[in-house]
C-alpha cells in the first residue's frame, strides 16, 4: 500500500475551502472540542448534547444579518456558513441560533470556552473577521493535530512499494 500524509500547506487549503460542518459531522465537534482542550488544557466533553456547533453567522440569515455582512451578503453567506471560520463550540446554541451579532456576543461573553474570546473582542461579523478566525482555527488546528516534523513542510508521497506487495 502507498502511504500519504497531507502536509500543513495541504491541509490548511483544504479546511480553507471544505464545508467542515457537513463534510465532517461525525468527527466535528470532536475536532473542534480537541482544539479547545488544546489551547485551554482543560477537556471539553464533546459528547455532552448541551455543547453543540453554532455557526456565528447563522444558517437563516434575516435583515439584521444581511447588514451585517454587508452588500455581498449572499456570497459570504453561501460561502462562508458551514466553513471553520464561522464555527464555535458553545453551550448556548438553541438560545442564540438566528441571534444578532451583537446578542450572540454578550451570551458568548459567559461562555466557560475559550472560541468565545476571538469573537466577543470583533465589532462585526463579516467575511473579513470569519477569514480572521478561519486563519485562527487552521493553526490551532495545525498545532492540536501536529504531524512529525518531517511531514509538515514535505511533498510526502510515499512511492515505494511495501516488502509485502513484492
Amino acid at each position: 500500500f502507498k502511504l500519504r500524509l497531507p502536509n500543513d500547506s495541504e491541509m490548511s487549503k483544504a479546511l480553507e475551502t471544505m464545508n467542515f460542518y457537513q463534510s465532517s459531522k461525525k468527527y466535528s465537534k470532536f475536532i473542534l472540542g480537541k482544539i479547545e482542550e488544546h489551547n485551554t488544557k482543560v477537556a471539553v466533553d464533546y459528547r455532552n448534547p448541551k455543547i453543540t456547533i453554532e455557526h456565528i453567522m447563522p444558517q437563516k440569515i434575516n435583515k439584521e444579518w444581511i447588514d451585517e455582512l454587508g452588500d455581498n451578503y449572499e456570497s459570504v453567506h453561501k460561502n462562508y456558513l458551514h466553513n471553520i471560520g464561522n464555527l464555535i463550540l458553545t453551550e448556548f446554541n438553541s438560545e442564540i441560533g438566528n441571534k444578532s451579532f451583537s446578542y450572540k456576543k454578550q451570551k458568548l461573553n459567559t461562555s466557560s470556552l475559550n472560541y468565545r474570546l476571538y469573537i466577543i473582542n470583533k465589532e462585526t461579523w463579516n467575511e473579513t473577521s470569519i477569514k480572521e478566525h478561519q486563519r485562527n482555527m487552521i493553526a490551532w488546528f495545525l498545532e492540536t493535530f501536529p504531524l512529525p516534523e518531517f511531514y509538515r513542510d514535505e511533498e510526502n508521497w510515499n512511492m515505494k512499494i511495501a516488502e509485502s506487495e513484492v
